[in-house]
């Protein structure tokens, strides 16, 4: 009985091991997507700013910055589906990827979101 209940914990513990190298595999490859997301950014940034003439630059860092606020952010504008009072309907609400704000409309939280970006 003790040898099977070895025989147990080493096949679980093998399986485990499997799995892993199978999430580390993934989370390399997912790493790798948002370099690749990142660096074709910042590429579209730089061709953005030599067709301006650069005039913009300022503009551009702060896009920048703030794409790259929104990559590391998980939680991006959601659209939730929350119970409308009384009837029974459901409304559609959004969020604010930066101060998670809930807004009804997605153009409010559009301007919302621009605000934002400019008050950080």
């Amino acid at each position: 009985m003790e040898r099977q209940g070895r025989e147990t914990i080493v096949g679980e513990k093998q399986q485990i091991l499997t799995d892993l190298r199978a999430l580390q595999k993934r989370n390399q490859e997912l790493l790798e997507e948002r370099q690749k997301l990142v660096d074709n950014y910042e590429r579209r940034v730089t061709q953005v700013s030599a067709l301006n003439g650069g005039g913009s630059t300022q503009a551009l860092v702060a896009a920048a910055a703030a794409a790259q606020t929104y990559l590391n952010n998980p939680q991006r504008p959601i659209r939730e589906l929350t119970p409308n009072s009384g009837n029974g309907q459901s409304r559609e609400a959004y969020n604010c990827p930066i101060c998670n704000k809930t807004f009804q409309s997605l153009s409010v939280l559009q301007s919302h979101v621009n605000d934002c970006i400019d008050r950080n």
